[in-house]
């Protein structure tokens, strides 16, 4: 489980990760072109000459001098764009290696000049969601045999001799057994309808391939449970995380496919730079469910939050229905 945890958390980093080595190419290639630039800090946190520029998760310099707190480095040109008049300069340790970080605000103003002197910061700023690339989706190292795709089907009344079908997907988790029954807990975005529904068909398929028609037991407060009978999953259902998530949170959104996105819980809201097509669960601390990220209608970025609140009484009460 130590190995699972580390993992994950390695996560949130390797988008910078993956960007080094082509970063490096290309400075090592510019021979002292590119933007120079000077950030004095009080203290240079342990920068030296050859460290790495890094904006967002891009590398898109390199460090050439230090002198007490006095930095001079140089943005490589195919990103001399980012340096405006006002960014703001920081120094940031990722599993011990040093990165002098800056970003640009909306109002950091015009392009920065050659030689161009800022002012460090002591410690990264307030970052602004709009100036920070999407996340990028990576595999999960290891999966939770718990997460399971649950594919919702409602026929709806449209007009008075036609029909149409509406369609969801979502990510959801195994939370119980009871005799031949697996309890599935999901959002209940997935079976909210959008007119008179004439026929509902749920299907949920398990780790392994199996795919089995499930029927709702219970649907409350965002959450709903299914009921899947017949299946020959025998895994450790999933460990719903108790507590109120702090403000700043990091959480790993992830799908059926293992797929996931890095994100963060702040003011009872989710922080997502990206689009959702789909529902996803949320993890934190590993492999806890914390939650279900949904798409938000009608924005081209962002995810709705679906908390867990309430999720032990509804699994209780679906439970006892099958006794």
């Amino acid at each position: 489980m130590r190995l699972v945890h580390i993992a994950v958390g390695l996560l949130l980093v390797a988008a910078m990760a993956a960007s080094v080595v082509v970063g490096l190419v290309l400075l090592r290639s510019s021979d002292g072109n590119g933007l120079p630039f000077v950030v004095r800090f009080d203290d240079a946190g342990g920068l030296q000459p050859d460290h790495d520029v890094v904006y967002g998760d891009k590398v898109v310099g390199r460090v050439e001098t230090v002198a007490g707190g006095v930095v001079t480095a140089r943005v490589a040109a195919d990103f001399a764009h980012y340096l405006r008049r006002d960014s703001r300069f920081w120094v940031q340790s990722n599993l011990g290696a040093k990165f002098l970080c800056f970003d640009s605000p909306p109002e950091s103003g015009p392009a920065a000049q050659p030689g161009a002197e800022f002012i460090g910061l002591p410690g990264r700023p307030a970052p602004t969601p709009s100036q920070l690339p999407p996340p990028v989706p990576r595999k999960l190292a290891s999966r939770p045999a718990w997460l399971c795709d649950v594919r919702a089907v409602v026929t709806l009344a449209d007009g008075n001799e036609t029909v149409r079908d509406q369609a969801r997907k979502g990510a959801g988790a195994i939370v119980a057994s009871v005799g031949d029954y697996l309890l599935v807990l999901a959002p209940a975005w997935l079976l909210e309808r959008s007119g008179e529904a004439v026929s509902e068909r749920v299907r949920v398929e398990l780790a392994g391939g199996e795919n089995l028609l499930a029927r709702p037991l219970e649907v409350s407060g965002g959450l709903c449970v299914l009921a899947v009978q017949g299946s020959a999953w025998r895994g450790t259902p999933a460990t719903l995380w108790p507590d109120a998530l702090a403000d700043g949170q990091g959480l790993v959104l992830a799908d059926h496919e293992g797929m996931s996105w890095a994100a963060r819980h702040s003011g009872g809201q989710l922080e997502f730079r990206a689009a959702l097509d789909a529902g996803q669960v949320a993890l934190v601390d590993g492999l806890n469910l914390a939650g279900f990220a949904l798409p938000k209608v009608g924005e081209r970025t962002g995810a709705r939050w679906v908390p867990l609140h309430g999720a032990l009484t509804l699994v209780e009460s679906a439970r006892a229905k099958l006794k």
